[in-house]
């Protein structure tokens, strides 16, 4: 059922704020469609800000209406003309009651009506119809079909044709949504048939009683009306919400409509639909009624919104034929607001830098001696450069207050400097040239030499004199050459400050890996811990930490008395002891105050303690805890070398996960003689039977149970020697010397080997019953039930 577009939206219907589009023909075949709008997949958020929005076909929130009844929360509120096929009138569902076999039922031109479907036809009475379409023909059941209109499928076994147009069927039969249009019923109201078929409007007859006049009654001729309106009965609600930023408001519709809808908020048309099935401007969607999927369909309605009461319609625009809406889901989604970061006390949030380019007094202009003009200068800003470590990040040519947090967050120090990006016009100067008219001449002197007397008149010597002048060129004269403009800078100067950061970004959580053990003194215990780190402030760059000091504590508990307290560990102001000794006895085990953390966090290796078990008084438990100071880079301080964030964050501690128990094991000898275990006794079978024994280690030697002579074992040797091994634990190596088994493997360290154990030594000889050897006789005496003493 195509719809030509240029037909239904002709120029005549601009004066109903369609507007006009050229002839296209839109064939929609899409499934599932989702409408995208600015690149987002707009998804229903919590509905505890908003009310009284309804889905179709619902009496309340639980339960499907029946078939036929008027929809309590949807509207029928009228018709409109689009131009389309203006020689056919308008119709609507002639008003006169019909009578089904099970009930009668009239049509009110107010009401929004639930349309049958194909399951309605199986729960209302007798046998599935069959027949003709139009009830042409009645071959067998108890009446005739006329076409219905929605099934799961095209194809109609009823009827054996593809006449199931609507074929969206909500799973959910007893609460989902159903289909709704001016009215239940279609075709000619002679037809008395039990399973009249459930059109919803259909544009056959000559007469349209528009609800919005006369309450439904106004029988006169109008054009052909393919626009049918419908509305939420009720007004739904936005509550006073101060995380409601009514402008960011979407309407997310899952709908299906014979054929295109458009949505009205308070009046408004939402026209921002970007779809292949949408046409931009318009509002009109088509969602394709034929598929038995919905469309899921997301309007940006914010800017039609309020808080309070709020008005919803959906218009339905079709041909003369089949008209009718579902929405299976209907919700309004908001954008929250985006916390402010932490109040800070430090230069990093955010790390701003103002920049204050240099202005300089104004030079006139002037017109020099040779007629030149000079503009001089306006005394205007010279534009600035921003340099972040001798690196332009910036030109500036006005002040300016430039964020740096984003790019520069980094846990390193910035130096910050300034420098212009031209030189500024000072004033002027003039300049001379060569006259080469004018040669420049100097007088000379002319030197000669006299006799020097004494003064008895005899002579001494000479002496130089002037004895004349002459002139000499020395070049040339000088005269007026020009005007020359005087520059200074460019200029370069320290920021303020001078250097940024270093800055950081980070949350660390941290872990301790588990132990339970029974040990005995000597032993050795690793302990380690793992830190992860993540972005505490969002969309500030994640960087490695502050120097972190953290701590694994030791907490000691005397025997006789409980673990413990379980902790979940996390953020807390409390000191490591303070938080998990519950009184006992607590120190640090390893502390390190300096370490660096990467933004992903570090490996447990470097994070360990190994604890040898000291040699105390059995049951003495130990317990370990991790911690580290401070937890994240927020809000406190920015320097590199101070703590700063307030908290320690503590790894969870399980008493039954991070405790040992010191203990004593146990040691046999068995002396002058064999250990035999599952031998057969008597008549009874023989038993699979272990041998186990435990072993310590202090000092570096092995000590262990031991057997003088043989073992035998039906099943595993686990831990005991033969031979006397361990009677000089120093120098004992070989432990399974007369050990019986098929292994051959005598080594000290080759017990509970799975693949090939100790042990496993059958033989079919039993062990003689001594009660049979002293069997008793009439002569042999008794032990009295209650002996004298």
């Amino acid at each position: 059922m195509s719809i030509k577009l240029n037909k239904i939206l002709n120029k005549s219907s601009v004066r109903h704020g369609i507007g006009f589009l050229s002839a296209v023909i839109l064939l929609v075949c899409v499934f599932g469609l989702t409408v995208f709008l600015n690149n987002k997949n707009i998804k229903a958020a919590d509905t505890s800000w908003y009310s009284g929005l309804w889905k179709t076909g619902l009496r309340n929130v639980n339960q499907r209406m029946d078939p036929a009844e008027p929809d309590p929360h949807w509207s029928y509120t009228g018709v409109e003309n689009s131009g389309y096929n203006d020689s056919v009138k308008a119709t609507c569902q002639d008003p006169n009651s019909y009578t089904w076999g099970w009930s009668s039922i009239s049509y009110s031109g107010r009401q929004a009506m639930v349309i049958y479907d194909v399951s309605d036809k199986y729960q209302h009475g007798g046998l599935p119809p069959v027949g003709g379409s139009n009830g042409s023909s009645a071959t067998s059941g108890v009446g005739v079909s006329y076409i219905n209109e929605i099934g799961p499928t095209r194809f109609n076994p009823i009827t054996n044709n593809n006449d199931w147009v609507w074929q969206f069927q909500h799973t959910d039969r007893a609460s989902g949504s159903r289909w709704i249009g001016p009215n239940a019923y279609s075709g000619s109201p002679n037809f008395n048939d039990t399973y009249r078929s459930a059109r919803g409007q259909h544009l056959t007859s000559s007469k349209c009683k528009d609800p919005t006049l006369d309450n439904g009654t106004d029988d006169s001729n109008m054009r052909a009306a393919n626009i049918f309106k419908f509305k939420l009965t009720n007004d739904f609600n936005i509550f006073n919400d101060k995380n409601t930023d009514i402008k960011t408001v979407r309407l997310n519709l899952k709908i299906d409509s014979d054929n295109w809808f458009r949505v009205k908020i308070n009046g408004n048309i939402i026209t921002n639909v970007s779809s292949p099935n949408g046409f931009a401007g318009t509002g009109w969607i088509n969602p394709d009624y034929s598929s038995n999927s919905l469309a899921n369909i997301a309007l940006d309605a914010g800017m039609f919104l309020r808080t309070g009461s709020n008005k919803l319609e959906v218009e339905v625009l079709s041909t003369y034929s089949n008209v009718g809406f579902v929405i299976d889901e209907i919700t309004l989604d908001r954008t929250l607001p985006t916390p402010p970061p932490p109040v800070q006390t430090s230069p990093c949030r955010p790390i701003l830098v103002n920049v204050r380019p240099r202005s300089y007094s104004r030079v006139s202009p002037i017109t020099d001696g040779n007629g030149y003009y000079h503009p001089g200068y306006d005394g205007s800003i010279i534009p600035v450069q921003l340099l972040v470590d001798g690196s332009v990040f910036g030109v500036y040519s006005r002040d300016a207050t430039v964020n740096l947090t984003q790019y520069y967050t980094d846990g390193n120090q910035h130096s910050i400097s300034f420098r212009e990006t031209s030189r500024h016009q000072t004033g002027y100067h003039d300049y001379q040239v060569p006259d080469y008219n004018s040669p420049h001449m100097v007088s000379v002197a002319e030197w000669g030499t006299v006799d020097v007397y004494n003064k008895k008149g005899v002579k001494t010597g000479t002496r130089s004199v002037i004895t004349g002048y002459h002139l000499e060129q020395r070049g040339w004269n000088t005269k007026y050459g020009g005007t020359l403009d005087d520059y200074g800078g460019p200029n370069s100067w320290s920021g303020s400050p001078s250097q940024i950061g270093p800055c950081f970004n980070y949350k660390l959580s941290s872990s301790i890996n588990s132990f339970s053990e029974k040990v005995e003194p000597g032993a050795n215990i690793s302990v380690y811990a793992s830190v992860n780190s993540s972005i505490n402030v969002p969309s500030i760059p994640h960087t490695k930490s502050k120097s972190t000091k953290w701590q694994i504590s030791q907490i000691v508990i005397p025997p006789n008395s409980s673990l413990p307290s379980y902790k979940p560990g996390g953020d807390n102001s409390l000191d490591p002891c303070s938080y998990f000794s519950n009184g006992y006895s607590c120190g640090p085990a390893r502390v390190d105050g300096s370490t660096v953390f990467s933004s992903w966090g570090s490996s447990s290796t470097s994070l360990s303690y190994n604890f040898p078990v000291p040699d105390v008084t059995a049951g003495t438990k130990y317990c370990f805890a991790f911690s580290l100071y401070p937890s994240q880079s927020d809000p406190l301080h920015y320097s590199f070398n101070s703590w700063g964030g307030d908290l320690w964050n503590h790894a969870l501690f399980n008493p039954s996960n991070n405790c040992v128990v010191v203990v004593k094991k146990p040691k046999t000898q068995v002396l002058s003689g064999d250990l035999i275990v599952g031998r057969q006794i008597g008549s009874t079978a023989n038993l699979t039977s272990n041998v186990n024994t435990s072993t310590s280690i202090k000092s570096g030697n092995v000590y262990g149970s031991w057997v003088e002579y043989g073992i035998f074992a039906t099943n595993r040797i686990n831990g005991a020697a033969s031979d006397s091994a361990y009677v000089n634990p120093a120098s004992a190596s070989v432990c399974a010397r007369l050990s019986s088994s098929n292994n051959g493997n005598t080594a000290c360290n080759y017990y509970n080997i799975s693949s090939s154990p100790l042990g496993q030594y059958f033989t079919n000889r039993s062990i003689p019953s001594v009660a049979n050897s002293f069997p008793i006789v009439a002569a042999t005496p008794t032990t009295p039930a209650t002996p004298m003493l």
